[in-house]
Order: structure tokens, then C-alpha cells, then sequence
């Protein structure tokens, strides 16, 4: 099933006008290969539980002379964030990001993300977002805050 999905994304990201896809793959018992063959695993046990977010793009000549890294902004279920960088030396790919065990269980899973391709001096040729991606608010820290209040 994880090989039709990866085809089919694959096939829809070749005649797209958008260079960036995104897929969240649930990783859980039926996941595992011993799934598939029917064969016994050790880890059917304890299956690893978590997602996977798989990033597939085809940049334009032109966006992917200019691109050094892929940045996934992931925004938790408990909240947290977390921003992953890459090396871009491809103009057309693929990139798995796994949240699995532990780290799953902490953060409750992927809420949203944003996926964009930057230049070296860290500006953004093109991205994409979830459509529940939020920019994160900004806060000073009143104790570091040293500005009279108006």
C-alpha cells in the first residue's frame, strides 16, 4: 500500500504546477513487513508506533540552481515546534521525516507543517503549507524586557 501511495504521489507531482507534495503516512503494526509476508516479527509485540511525513518535490531549472536546503516547520499536537533542514544537491526527490516511539508519544503526533526550499542566504525561493499552518506568535520575554510600558 505505502508503494501505490509513493507511485501514485510520484506520478501527480510530475504533471503539477506545484513543486512541492506532502504525504503523512501513519507508521503503526500494519506497517511492518512481517504485516505484508506473514511472517512472525519480534516486533509485533511492541510495534513502533508514529508518522511519517514523505516530501516529494520537482523544483524548476531555475529554483533549483538557487536551492540549498529543504526546511519542514513541523507544529506538534502538544504545541511544540520544531524546524529540520536538509541539503538540497537534487532538483527533484524525495525526503522522510519520521516522528516515531517516545518522541510520538510526547508530542501526540504531526499537527501541521510548512515545507519551503531556501537560497544560501537563508531566503525562500518557494513553499507549501498544511492548511492549518499558523506562523507563531512571537512573545518578549518580560523578564529580558527592559522598554518602558506606553
Amino acid at each position: 500500500m505505502l508503494r501505490c501511495l509513493f507511485i501514485l504521489a510520484l506520478l501527480c507531482s510530475a504533471c503539477s504546477k506545484y513543486p512541492i507534495h506532502a504525504i503523512r503516512i501513519p507508521v503503526n503494526k500494519s506497517s511492518l513487513a512481517s504485516e505484508f509476508t506473514k511472517t512472525k516479527d519480534f516486533r509485533e509485540m511492541d510495534p513502533i508506533i508514529g508518522e511519517q511525513l514523505l516530501v516529494l518535490y520537482s523544483l524548476h531549472a531555475s529554483q533549483h540552481k538557487r536551492a540549498r536546503t529543504l526546511q519542514i516547520e513541523l507544529i506538534y499536537k502538544d504545541l511544540s515546534y520544531e524546524k529540520i533542514t536538509y541539503n538540497v544537491s537534487e532538483g527533484r526527490g524525495t525526503q522522510s521525516f519520521f516522528l516515531l516511539g517516545e518522541k510520538f508519544k510526547e508530542t501526540k503526533g504531526i499537527l501541521t507543517y510548512k515545507i519551503s526550499f531556501n537560497t544560501a542566504d537563508d531566503q525562500e525561493l518557494c513553499s507549501w503549507s498544511q492548511k492549518m499552518w499558523f506562523e507563531r506568535l512571537k512573545l518578549k520575554d518580560r523578564k529580558t524586557d527592559t522598554s518602558e510600558p506606553t
